[in-house]
């Protein structure tokens, strides 16, 4: 009895055939987790560079918007610069004739550069994010229009042809 219980615990030997199969499963095992880790290094670095042309992008939508905001400002001072409109004559509206023609605000005074534009964009459905040259631009290009003069001269012309119903 004694014997048989010793023949139970010890290790049975395998048959040589599936000695080999068990070690080039383990050789095969072992070279799918080396594969495992090594793609999981190469997930975490795509996902550190990831992150960090978000960050880029982040930084490069914050200048963006800070040169559109620049932008602005020196198109207004340009506009600035620019010699505005006199007063309606009688020969072109009448005396009190009562054209009001968007261009003017309440008080007569002439519209500022980017509210013109702000009129151009909504009538040709051009995007508010769009800068006023670029707004100018695809307005030109949607009436026919060829780009000349400076951007003040080319939104008065767009106005007109707005108001002349073009």
């Amino acid at each position: 009895r004694e014997e048989e219980k010793a023949r139970a615990a010890a290790p049975r030997a395998a048959p040589p055939e599936q000695s080999d199969a068990r070690l080039a499963l383990e050789r095969e095992i072992a070279q799918a987790r080396s594969e495992v880790e090594a793609a999981r290094r190469c997930e975490e670095a795509a996902r550190a560079e990831a992150e960090a042309a978000r960050a880029r992008e982040v930084a490069a939508r914050a200048e963006a918007e800070e040169a559109a905001v620049r932008e602005e400002t020196l198109l207004r001072r340009l506009a600035d610069l620019e010699p505005r409109p006199g007063p309606p004559s009688a020969a072109k509206g009448g005396a009190g004739g009562g054209q009001h023609t968007g261009v003017a605000d309440v008080a007569g005074r002439s519209a500022t550069l980017p509210q013109k534009i702000a009129r151009i964009r909504t009538h040709y459905g051009i995007s508010p994010g769009c800068s006023l040259p670029a707004a100018v631009a695809a307005a030109n290009a949607m009436a026919g229009l060829a780009a000349e003069g400076g951007l003040l001269q080319q939104a008065d012309r767009l106005l007109s042809l707005l108001e002349a119903g073009g």
